[in-house]
């Protein structure tokens, strides 16, 4: 949901949520990824949409709200059957490809996370 607020309005949701939480309480969001090949369509297709972060950014405000131990991972297939692991093995090529095109114009996979949505988790930090 956080996609829907302005960037001014984010930083101050998720201040409100970090204010809330119990000390060492767990923030779980997910989001789309800016840096998922499918990242425009996720950004223009839906006209509520404000902005899109990748997993950087993401991390990078809530960083700047005060949570730690911040993980960002995929949303991808997993493996529950015949079906799915061809899911999977496809998306791996997928992957593969996404990363070497980001170390081959970049230096750096970049994070390594290229689904079109993201699942993020954040603490905040437990009181001395």
């Amino acid at each position: 949901m956080i996609e829907h607020f302005a960037k001014d309005e984010v930083l101050e949701v998720l201040g409100l949520i970090q204010e809330r939480l119990n000390p060492g309480g767990s923030l779980i969001l997910q989001a789309p990824n800016a840096l998922s090949p499918w990242a425009a369509h996720y950004r223009y297709h839906d006209l509520t949409h404000e902005v899109i972060y990748d997993p950087y950014c993401i991390a990078s405000m809530l960083r700047l709200r005060d949570f730690s131990a911040v993980e960002v991972r995929e949303v991808g297939p997993y493996v529950h059957g015949l079906k799915s692991s061809v899911r999977w093995s496809l998306w791996r090529l997928i992957w593969a490809g996404c990363a070497l095109w980001n170390l081959s114009e970049t230096g750096s996979s970049n994070g390594g996370v290229y689904t079109r949505n993201m699942i993020v988790k954040a603490v905040k930090a437990p009181t001395l």
